[in-house]
């Protein structure tokens, strides 16, 4: 799929790569200044990759105990790297967001962003 403007879809590790093609980017939220891992794919037409805006440090811990293996993660994590959130009837809305810190790379990067349609 192709189109004369500038589009993006933006979406965890799921299904889609299976039935769309490939993501032109995989990004995490804590390369945008967030506390948190969500690895998210971004397919892009007539756009340019988004570049990192500042990198949130994760906490570091030793998984499986005892093992010796130092991983980092971040808030919404547990140690083991499962999300935190309990079962709830709005557990999709809230794994669902877009963080805001990709956001308003988005608006920044692109916002400005011009092309043949957009002089």
């Amino acid at each position: 799929m192709s189109f004369d403007i500038p589009w993006y879809i933006e979406n965890p590790i799921g299904i889609i790569s299976s039935h769309f093609r490939k993501p032109n980017q995989t990004i995490q939220p804590y390369e945008f200044g967030e506390n948190a891992s969500k690895k998210t794919c971004l397919w892009l037409n007539k756009l340019p990759n988004l570049t990192g805006t500042k990198r949130f440090p994760g906490r570091f811990v030793e998984y499986p105990k005892g093992s010796g293996k130092i991983v980092e993660r971040w808030e919404n994590q547990t140690d083991s790297g499962q999300n935190k959130l309990t079962p709830s009837p709005t557990r999709w809305k809230e794994r669902s967001k877009t963080y805001e810190g990709i956001a308003n790379a988005m608006a920044t990067q692109w916002g400005t962003h011009k092309n043949d349609l957009f002089p």
